[in-house]
């Protein structure tokens, strides 16, 4: 049992395997077949777009499918060469080949296969699958819009036939626009009349293999108006076969000045892998182990460096196409790569025939697919600073490339959160009529407070960067009080975590009440606040009969003590 167990952990898929039905083979092996039949042409075109061979992008897409099938925890996802995997890598891998040839830069693909799926590798074993939660919602939104951009500008010279040598997104956009009057008319039918066949045939058919079709329709068009004779760039020759394995040979530097690429490829598209690995098997009702898809991403990265091809992520519109026509478990994958592995090893030959302008169109119209207008809209009405947050991802990735970019935008929502944080929201409580409990009593003038007792929140954790305004705001709240006050309650809930500052903030405020005669009393404090407390001395000093289990309670000790005190000064008085 404990094998079985063990087994089923490493490997996902011998758990399916242990309860396939026979009646989802024929399920299982359509859908490998349609997952061949979609890749093949978008491996050739991400392959396109990373600055490699269309070879490359077919390697890539064998054995890391074949990889995720065994090690991923999603019964349904393919992964394979991805747009936005595929931008940046030429980001990364193309400054660091400058000059050195067709054959430097497959070895530093081949390198940083393996550096990202080590990386990955490293990432499962300390659990670090938390890093998806970095890239908040309005920085993936933006990001992806920018790389959307980016794709289909940058694919402007292929759907025209025009020759273009910058790289960066405004330089692109320039230089396009001033060489389209040298537009050729062939290449700029084929091109934008199959971007418009393709964006109408996802909207009527969302799920139709619409880059097979656009493949189709090139290889058709070639063959029947010799498009190579009339101008009209064409793929060329793909090698048959499969290269052997090779150690890339590289110096130390080298691997060195990957390092930074690989983990900005490896955090997005991660994220962009278990995002939909959780989105496909939400739909299906199970779930999937998001550390475990760290693991099977890091395989088949390795897998991708050993066959010669690239990094690899989620292949979304592959996994949609395989759900469609009932795809039920990892089989279909298997079935796919086989598939796939088919065409490298003996029918390649076609492809040769297929016209450059359709592998852009199938870029633009990916790229366009990566916008999410939608989101943009929805950020504007929820949160205006989030929805600025999306722009300046968007606007750092088209000026700054693609790792300032995101960077910029993290560092930015970094800087944002601890600006909130620093500045966080606090609440004086008391009694509402008609709620149960001490609540918030801001928006309530019918609120009541305790006589005396001014009962604080700080709704934050108390550390070196807001410690002090915590100290003043309280400070401030206890010299300003409306009448005297004899006892002040700091509610600690929301203050999960503090640190010796925050400590000491704490301690300034004790030592103030003191002086002025005033009780202080904690209540709700989390375990590992206490501990700092514990170990400052500071638990000690307020006296652990003044930390107490809920607001209630501290609220009924300090009437209590105070109505105690009053008795005392009465009794007192009687004395002769």
């Amino acid at each position: 049992m404990g094998f079985s167990l063990k087994l089923i952990s490493a490997v996902p898929i011998s758990q399916v395997l242990s309860s396939y039905q026979p009646d989802w083979l024929p399920k299982d092996l359509i859908a490998g077949v349609s997952v061949a039949a979609v890749q093949i042409p978008t491996a050739v075109a991400y392959a396109q777009l990373a600055g490699f061979p269309p070879q490359v992008g077919l390697y890539s897409s064998v054995l890391p499918l074949v990889a995720y099938a065994l090690f991923g925890s999603s019964r349904q996802l393919v992964v394979g060469p991805d747009s936005g995997t595929c931008a940046m890598l030429a980001a990364t891998l193309a400054p660091l080949a400058a000059g050195g040839g067709p054959d430097r830069f497959a070895q530093l693909s081949v390198a940083i296969c393996f550096v990202g799926g080590l990386l990955c590798l490293m990432a499962a074993l300390l659990r670090c699958n938390f890093v998806a939660d970095f890239l908040s919602e309005p920085i993936l939104i933006g990001f992806m819009n920018g790389l959307g951009l980016n794709i289909a500008v940058s694919q402007i010279g292929k759907i025209f036939g025009v020759p273009t040598t910058q790289t960066r997104f405004w330089s692109m956009l320039i230089d396009s626009i001033k060489n389209l009057p040298k537009f050729h008319p062939l290449t700029a039918a084929l091109g934008l009349g199959l971007v418009f066949a393709l964006v109408a045939l996802k909207w009527r058919w969302p799920r139709a293999p619409g880059a097979l079709v656009a493949v189709m329709i090139g290889l058709i068009a070639g063959s029947i108006w010799d498009l190579g004779n009339q101008g009209v760039q064409l793929l060329g020759p793909i090698p048959q076969g499969f290269q052997p394995p090779h150690w890339p040979h590289l110096h130390w530097r080298d691997w060195e000045d990957l390092v930074p690429g690989a983990v900005g490829i490896v955090l997005v598209s991660y994220c962009n892998l278990a995002l939909a690995a959780r989105s496909f098997a939400r739909r299906a009702g199970y779930e999937t182990d998001s550390n475990q898809d760290f693991r099977a991403l890091g395989i088949a990265d390795i897998c991708s460096g050993l066959s010669g091809g690239f990094m690899v992520s989620s292949g979304n519109s592959q996994t949609a196409i395989a759900i469609g026509v009932g795809g039920k478990t990892q089989i279909a994958n298997l079935v796919g790569a086989a598939a796939i592995a088919l065409v490298v090893q003996f029918a390649t030959g076609p492809l040769a025939a297929l016209p450059i302008a359709a592998l852009g169109a199938i870029l633009v119209v990916s790229g366009i697919g990566l916008l999410d207008i939608r989101g943009l809209r929805r950020l504007y009405r929820w949160s205006k600073s989030e929805f600025a947050l999306s722009l300046v991802a968007t606007f750092g990735v088209l000026t700054f490339g693609v790792f300032r970019g995101i960077f910029l935008a993290v560092g930015l929502a970094i800087i944002r959160i601890l600006s909130q944080i620093s500045r966080p929201n606090e609440a004086i409580v008391g009694k509402i009529p008609g709620i149960d409990g001490y609540n918030d009593i801001a928006g309530h003038p019918n609120a009541e407070t305790l006589p005396g007792v001014l009962i604080y929140r700080f709704d934050a954790p108390i550390l070196f960067f807001n410690a002090d305004w915590f100290r003043r705001r309280l400070i401030r709240l206890i010299d300003t009080a409306a009448n005297p006050l004899h006892t002040v309650i700091i509610d600690m809930e929301s203050s999960q975590l503090t640190d010796t500052t925050g400590a000491d903030a704490l301690a300034r405020v004790f030592d103030r009440t003191r002086a002025d005669g005033i009780g202080l009393k904690l209540c709700r404090v989390r375990t590992a606040v206490r501990h700092v407390l514990q170990q400052t001395g500071l638990l000690n000093s307020i006296g652990e009969d003044n930390f107490y289990p809920s607001i209630r309670s501290a609220a009924e000790a300090a009437i209590s003590e105070r109505a105690g005190a009053a008795e005392g000064r009465r009794e007192q008085g009687k004395t002769p």
